[in-house]
């Protein structure tokens, strides 16, 4: 090898040593504010559970966190926007303040001083939470130590490492960004324990606009034989592309961003076998399934159709691309105007939209920004966007939903989690 060879595998061995260590470094500051421990990298320390239990009244939360720390950023994201809607929320701290322009329809409480004594006497009155985590290594430490010093009261988390789980769907080949991981979604029957009966499953780049217990309410409307509870898909672009030679779904079928999944009516099912038969069924048609454990979930409605409860597009206003909304007109009026004068502190109401409109269209109950470039991706330098202005004569179009999904997202990401109770 000459000299001027050596010299340059030299150089691309030293750069590509100079990239590891600095992205070792970023990793470790940015997940744990400190040097990362290799020796807990395939052992996972005690679950942090202060409460725990299975009261039917609890409501059951279950998200896949897997590769990565912006997954995890999105769902600490997500869980403050939950606690905002159960006005879990300190409007009068200096630095709580972001959302004093923020509101929607029927959100008069958003513009008091303080929320508190509103909180303790509503706390009779609402379910304790618990979020199942099935992570890997870096997201459990980041979800440990985040749920562990943020200490909330009646939520309580526990976790699951995907290492368990992993192999029984390694073989699943998937179009989707999560790849083989994206079907441990289907062995949330397997992994969550047995004296749980209900579970909200969600994508973690989900932000609710109303009180999760309104979600959680919907199981009551569950027939005997109703067990999955899914929205429909506003993407046309599955059914356009592949609906003549390999669809096996329902009309556009249903977006598994969020499930509704009654647990002990799908293990006395055999939800196991029947979900692993028709995943091997559809890889014999196509080899990689474009959406994942999605189109199995749609695959396994299709021919059960009296399992399927279909959850008001509301609740899963789907934010790609190609969604159309005619599929799904809504409306998201949370803005306010605010006075120049930045010690004023009087808002009003920006009305935007007739009266005929917002009665005509429903409020957006939960928002899924299921496009493939996230928020996250450019904290905490904020992407760049007009305003969102709305339209006074018509339902809100996806980009607007996005413009304000975007607001939103980097308000309550930028919030102190100590601002919510």
């Amino acid at each position: 090898m000459s000299s001027e060879y050596r010299l340059v595998a030299l150089l691309l061995f030293v750069t590509l040593w100079i990239y590891i260590i600095y992205e070792i470094k970023h990793s470790s500051m940015i997940i744990l504010g400190g040097e990362f421990d290799p020796v807990c990298k395939y052992k996972m320390k005690p679950m942090y559970q202060p409460y725990y239990d299975f009261h039917n009244d609890t409501i059951h939360i279950a998200m896949l966190l897997a590769d990565g720390i912006d997954n995890c950023y999105q769902a600490e994201t997500q869980i403050k926007s939950i606690l905002f809607h159960q006005k879990r929320w300190y409007p009068s701290k200096d630095d709580c303040c972001h959302f004093k322009h923020f509101t929607h329809i029927n959100s008069n409480w958003l513009t008091a001083n303080d929320r508190v004594q509103s909180f303790n006497e509503a706390k009779r009155e609402r379910f304790p939470i618990v979020f199942h985590f099935i992570v890997d290594q870096l997201p459990y430490e980041f979800m440990n130590r985040l749920m562990s010093d943020w200490g909330l009261d009646g939520i309580s988390v526990q976790f699951y490492p995907i290492k368990n789980y992993e192999a029984r769907v390694r073989s699943f080949k998937s179009g989707h960004h999560a790849g083989h991981k994206s079907y441990l979604k289907l062995l949330i029957t397997q992994i969550l324990p047995t004296e749980i009966k209900k579970v909200i499953v969600l994508d973690a780049d989900i932000l609710l606009n109303d009180d999760i217990s309104n979600l959680w309410s919907i199981f009551d409307e569950f027939s005997k034989d109703q067990c999955i509870g899914i929205a429909a898909e506003q993407n046309p672009t599955f059914y356009s592309n592949m609906g003549k030679r390999f669809w096996p779904a329902l009309g556009y079928g249903y977006n598994a961003g969020i499930l509704l999944i009654h647990l002990t009516k799908l293990r006395a099912r055999g939800w196991d076998e029947i979900w692993m038969k028709t995943a091997f069924n559809l890889m014999r048609e196509k080899r990689i399934l474009p959406t994942g454990e999605q189109d199995v979930i749609n695959a396994v409605l299709n021919r059960n159709k009296h399992w399927l409860y279909e959850i008001p597009c509301k609740w899963n206003i789907q934010l790609s691309a190609f969604s159309m909304r005619e599929r799904c007109p809504v409306v998201w009026e949370f803005l306010l105007n605010r006075d120049d004068d930045n010690n004023n502190n009087n808002y009003r109401r920006k009305k935007t939209l007739r009266d005929d409109i917002v009665l005509q269209y429903p409020n957006a109950k939960l928002i899924h920004f299921n496009a493939h470039v996230k928020p996250e991706y450019f904290f905490p330098t904020p992407l760049r966007f007009p305003l969102p202005f709305d339209k006074s004569d018509e339902y809100h179009s996806t980009i607007q939903l996005s413009r304000k999904y975007f607001q939103l997202y980097y308000n309550l990401r930028s919030m102190s989690r100590y601002c919510f109770l």
